[in-house]
């Protein structure tokens, strides 16, 4: 069949909480992806081959709309190093282009830096820090 990469429906939601769960996460919950598929701000897309192998998920800044996010890109361990996570990287990016944005951060742990900077051809910003408060 192919890898094909296309949005997100309402029917992926439990492979891709099933992807979450490969990583031992249980961040996002259903109802997170159910907003997000319906958030005209998101860009919310899945790889699949017979089944989902992949999603990414980021969305345009509410407050300066030239602005994006990239939110979270998973692929399946056992599909990793196959280009996966570089063509939804590459679609993601196409499509929030193609909406009016110019910069494109990503929100990425410090493993993660030499993928999006010499596979996806991001590049170090330096503007932004991470800090987090919860209740």
């Amino acid at each position: 069949m192919g890898l094909k990469i296309r949005k997100a429906q309402k029917k992926d939601i439990k492979e891709i909480l099933e992807l979450q769960k490969s990583y031992s996460e249980s961040y996002w919950k259903e109802e997170d992806f159910e907003r997000a598929i319906k958030d005209k701000l998101v860009i919310f897309l899945v790889a699949e081959e017979e089944h989902i192998v992949g999603s990414i998920l980021g969305f345009i800044t509410p407050s300066k709309r030239t602005d994006a996010m990239l939110h979270e890109t998973r692929v399946h361990k056992k599909y990793q190093k196959k280009g996966i996570g570089k063509a939804l990287v590459d679609e993601f990016c196409k499509r929030i282009f193609k909406k009016g944005v110019k910069d494109i951060y990503a929100q990425i742990t410090e493993e993660h830096i030499p993928f999006y900077i010499k596979s996806c051809k991001f590049k170090k910003s330096d503007s932004w820090i991470e800090v987090k408060k919860s209740q």
